[in-house]
């Protein structure tokens, strides 16, 4: 695992962990299982997901791959890209259409 500072941070160090070595809330890591399952079955995954961790919430796009070989998937990689100000931003473009269609 390679961790930006802001994942330090945010998540501890996870470098030599694996998923159930975690120290996160319950709920996040059911969903990090399930996305964890979903690609280990071939699927590739993109999402938008939000966290609520140690009072703050992020939004976050996640990409996941399985790494094949020819014969079979051998692990995961995947990237987590902090989207909240960009989530921010577009939450304030739709009030400003609102209020523009409301004039």
């Amino acid at each position: 695992i390679l961790q930006s500072q802001v994942a330090l941070d945010q998540w501890g160090d996870l470098r030599g962990k694996a998923l159930a070595d975690f120290q996160v809330p319950q709920d996040i890591a059911n969903q990090w299982v399930d996305r964890e399952k979903r690609v280990w079955s071939g699927e590739i995954i993109r999402e938008e997901v939000f966290y609520t961790f140690h009072g703050q919430t992020r939004w976050v796009e996640e990409i996941i791959a399985p790494v094949k070989t020819s014969q079979e998937i051998i692990g995961l990689v995947g990237i987590s890209l902090d989207i909240s100000e960009r989530k921010r931003f577009e939450e304030e473009l739709k009030h400003a259409r609102d209020v523009a269609l409301e004039a």
